[in-house]
């Protein structure tokens, strides 16, 4: 099992390595040092339970607002990083959740943005299919390298709903949720007995 919780000042570091281990663009330090000092609670670390080897993690900021055109707040993602040996896990999705839930909760964010690269197939399948994001719209050579990005979207409505609605279900005793054990499932039992 692996775990994931907010990123501290002594992760940059190992940060800074799973960025140059995987990623096409490395970042300075104090690229890193900047995003922790503006929002420190934006940034969420993988780690394995018993080494605390740093294994991913995500880090993102709010966006400045446009006054003018009344912008809601919003948040962006920055960087995501898994080592590639721990890909394929969930960890990319769990570390992602946590920072829309972060965005949303402690800034008012109604929605995050990202950029992914063109040729990224693995990146577009978990933002599109399985976490809900939806392009806005493409950037022509957006990277450094020349290569197009799609900017997508996703409302943070959604990870704020289920995280109230998970602190529900287990006030209640699971009774809401049809499990095994709860109230619903041995009501559904008895119906049919009778």
């Amino acid at each position: 099992m692996v775990n994931c919780r907010p990123g501290t000042f002594l992760d940059l570091i190992s940060m800074q390595n799973c960025n140059l281990t995987n990623l096409p663009e490395n970042y300075s330090m104090r690229f890193y040092l900047y995003h922790y000092l503006v929002n420190p609670e934006m940034i969420q670390i993988a780690e394995l339970p018993h080494s605390h080897k740093v294994i991913g993690y995500v880090m993102s900021r709010m966006q400045e607002r446009n006054n003018i055109q009344k912008e809601p707040p919003y948040g962006g993602i920055t960087s995501v990083s898994i080592l590639r040996t721990y890909r394929k896990m969930g960890i990319a999705h769990r570390l992602m959740r946590c920072a829309h839930r972060a965005m949303g909760e402690i800034y008012g964010a109604e929605y995050v943005s990202l950029h992914v690269r063109e040729t990224n197939t693995a990146a577009k399948h978990l933002y599109l299919k399985t976490m809900g994001y939806h392009l806005h719209e493409p950037h022509i050579e957006y990277y450094a390298d020349g290569e197009t990005a799609y900017e997508l979207h996703c409302s943070t409505k959604r990870e704020l709903f289920e995280h109230v609605s998970r602190k529900y279900r287990a006030k209640d005793g699971n009774q809401q949720t049809g499990e095994p054990g709860g109230g619903e499932g041995k009501s559904k039992k008895r119906r049919k007995k009778k």
